[in-house]
């Protein structure tokens, strides 16, 4: 008579199961890492090209700026403003009313000959604050405002609180406390 001796061999199902869990935990940390390091490339590629925008802006305005008919003065405090989009903006300094933060966007309020005027630009406002850093007259003075010191009416003193009237709008800008002593000291100067 024949016996069939079993030897004890690893099924095949404990074997698929001892390497499919090892597995599942690398793919799932594999895309983690991948979706993180992706998410920080789209972030460096739209900065990459706002600062190429930029820089495409000023090469294209430097004729007009430097060497057009009706030259313009270095110190004559023309400012051009660029988002990160195709939108920008160039004018004179003491034009510029306030400038107002709106999520990603900076909404900034100027005064031109046909009266008060206002142009969205896709730009943070701390990015908004280096950019007008030359210009010593507009400074902030709320987390969501820029206010231009030149073009101030007066100043409403409300509780603890302070608000700026404008010269040519009907707006009225808040002061934060953080801001009020650098506003105070800015106006009676």
């Amino acid at each position: 008579m024949f016996t069939f001796q079993a030897y004890p061999m690893p099924s095949l199902i404990a074997m698929s199961v001892d390497f499919f869990w090892p597995f599942v935990v690398s793919l799932v940390a594999l895309c983690a890492i991948l979706f993180v390091s992706l998410t920080h490339f789209r972030r460096f590629h739209r900065r990459i090209i706002s600062l190429q925008r930029q820089l495409q802006f000023w090469v294209d305005h430097q004729d007009a700026l430097m060497g057009s008919s009706t030259p313009v003065a270095v110190g004559s405090g023309m400012v051009a403003l660029v988002g990160t989009t195709k939108e920008s903006l160039t004018v004179a300094s003491d034009k510029i009313l306030y400038i107002a933060s709106e999520s990603n966007y900076v909404r900034v309020v100027y005064v031109d000959e046909n009266g008060e005027k206002c142009k969205m630009l896709r730009q943070t406002m701390k990015e908004m604050a280096v950019t007008l850093a030359p210009h010593t007259h507009i400074v902030r003075c709320h987390r969501a405002f820029m206010v231009n010191l030149r073009q101030i009416d007066h100043v409403e003193s409300v509780g603890g609180s302070m608000m700026v009237s404008l010269k040519h709008s009907a707006s009225h800008i808040p002061v934060s406390r953080a801001y009020i002593s650098v506003i105070r000291q800015q106006v009676v100067s």
